[in-house]
């Protein structure tokens, strides 16, 4: 039982304090929303706040994951000095099956929720992905394809799986950390294609030994959703995209798969001496 609460306690309170601090970049924010509205106006209409403050959601997510980086480094950092955590661990290079692994994840996800109809009937998805998709095309990239990508990575890979998988093995682990990731989102359609992801991120971290991979096919998935999500738009036949996304997807996904899991894996020690 204490092993548990210790553990427990250990995932909480890093995302607790990711959370607090997201809450109060948006609460500032709205703030000085609240403040430039009535400069203007002389009035205070908290509905148009609100849709300002939910359309600019992309750079408030900037902010919090620009400091939230860097917190995690030092945590990460103070972890792996007192456990040592990656003495245990294989080292394998799959740097290319990750990158097309993520790709085929990506276009494979997307095509089962959409076909599935859960992305047409989560309004809270058509939220988000409207403010992303309206955001300049310079911050789509520097918020969504490389700011979140590394925060999440840093955050559920490299402290909440490894803190689980120090005191409990893989499975739980991977499970539980991806889980958490996808409910992070804060939308059915994003849980479940964020925790399948999650699952996908953790085992290329086991057989690899090296957050930068999983950060790579975190990034590398982000910005296939946004290529795919403007391939939508322009392409009139959308029965041409399904087709890409299901045949590209099923072949990448299938392909990484395969070479991760043939990819030979090193010890530590053996990966030192190469």
């Amino acid at each position: 039982m204490k092993k548990f609460l210790k553990t427990l306690w250990s995932v909480v309170w890093p995302l607790g304090l990711y959370l607090l601090l997201a809450l109060i970049v948006e609460m500032v924010y709205s703030l000085c929303l609240m403040f430039s509205e009535y400069y203007k106006t002389g009035t205070l209409d908290l509905e148009n706040i609100m849709d300002a403050a939910a359309g600019e959601s992309l750079g408030t997510t900037a902010i919090v994951s620009a400091v939230t980086i860097v917190i995690c480094i030092f945590i990460i950092r103070s972890d792996r000095r007192k456990h040592e955590y990656d003495s245990e661990q294989g080292h394998a290079d799959i740097t290319f099956a990750a990158i097309i692994a993520a790709i085929g994840g990506c276009l494979l996800g997307n095509y089962v929720l959409s076909v599935s109809g859960i992305m047409e009937s989560d309004a809270t998805f058509d939220i988000v992905n409207e403010a992303i998709m309206s955001a300049p095309i310079w911050l789509q990239i520097l918020a969504a394809v490389i700011l979140a990508p590394i925060c999440e990575e840093l955050m559920f890979r490299g402290i909440v799986y490894k803190r689980i998988e120090y005191s409990y093995g893989f499975w739980p682990a991977a499970i539980i950390s991806s889980l958490l990731f996808g409910a992070l989102h804060g939308n059915l359609s994003q849980f479940i294609y964020a925790a399948a992801l999650g699952l996908l991120f953790a085992y290329a971290y086991r057989k690899s030994g090296r957050l930068q991979v999983c950060i790579l096919m975190h990034l590398i998935a982000n910005l296939a959703s946004l290529v795919l999500d403007s391939l939508v738009v322009m392409v009139d036949n959308y029965a041409v995209v399904e087709a890409v996304q299901i045949v590209t997807g099923s072949l990448l996904l299938g392909t990484g798969l395969f070479l991760m899991i043939k990819s030979p894996q090193e010890s530590k020690k053996q990966a030192c001496q190469d």
